[in-house]
């Protein structure tokens, strides 16, 4: 069970300002929460091996492609210098 005084730790670390009155019912939700978790962490599960590759891509190998055209890319842009994209920068009111 978690304790106010760890609720009141927890806060101090956050920077977070926790009112006395609050602390039964953070306790209680955060215990609450530390059970789901324990529970969820107790369920036994057999996943599928990683060698079988569904859904993965993490072992393609890298390719490299030319950059695209910057001509034709600055051809997008609101404003460029012939180079760049320029940026209007604007302030807040």
């Amino acid at each position: 069970m978690v304790t106010q005084e760890e609720i009141k730790k927890i806060a101090m670390l956050s920077r977070l300002y926790v009112a006395d009155e609050e602390l039964d019912a953070l306790a209680r939700d955060m215990s609450d929460i530390v059970a789901f978790a324990d529970q969820i962490a107790s369920v036994e599960v057999e996943a599928a091996p990683l060698e079988d590759g569904v859904g993965l891509d993490a072992l393609r190998g890298d390719v490299s492609e030319p950059s695209p055209d910057r001509a034709e890319m600055l051809s997008n842009a609101k404003t460029s210098d012939g180079e760049y994209f320029v940026l209007e920068v604007r302030k807040r009111g």
